[in-house]
């Protein structure tokens, strides 16, 4: 399991296989960088709602979403 602590202080628990490690293109290691949102309260309680229906964490959610809509070049994934 893996704890993640919102903004609020508040932790979840989401299994491990929920997360995946980020490569930076050429590098075979998790990179060292972070982005951090700051949702509502209405926001976090939709984004929350849609990860347990999909099964997955908000993450992998925000990651699927950045990864559809951005046009971002080859080899970021």
């Amino acid at each position: 399991m893996v704890r993640v602590i919102d903004g609020s202080s508040e932790a979840y628990l989401y299994p491990a296989d929920y997360f995946e490690p980020l490569l930076i293109k050429g590098g075979a290691r998790p990179a060292n960088r972070q982005v951090t949102i700051h949702p509502d309260e209405i926001t976090k309680g939709i984004l929350h709602a849609e990860a347990l229906a999909a099964r997955k964490s908000i993450s992998a959610l925000l990651r699927e979403w950045i990864d559809e809509r951005l046009d971002l070049p080859a080899g970021t994934d």
